[in-house]
C-alpha cells in the first residue's frame, strides 16, 4: 500500500496474478512507487526488508 496514493501495488509475480482480483496495480520501473537510492545514483531503494517481513509473516 502506498500511503501517499492509497493504491494498493503487486510488488512480485504471484502477487500481480493474484492482485488482480482485487485491484492491486502493477510496479513497472517509472512508478512514483519506487524511491532513489542516494547512496547508489540511478538505483532504487529495496525493498528487500519488507519482502522479508512478509516472508517471515508468512511462516507463522
Amino acid at each position: 500500500m502506498n500511503f501517499d496514493d492509497n493504491k494498493l501495488y503487486a510488488l512480485t509475480g504471484l502477487a500481480r496474478i493474484k492482485g488482480k482480483t482485487f485491484g492491486a496495480l502493477p510496479l513497472d520501473n517509472n512508478n512514483p512507487f519506487w524511491l532513489d537510492n542516494d547512496a547508489a545514483p540511478g538505483l532504487k531503494k529495496s525493498l528487500g526488508d519488507v519482502t522479508k517481513a512478509a516472508f517471515d509473516l508468512c511462516d507463522k
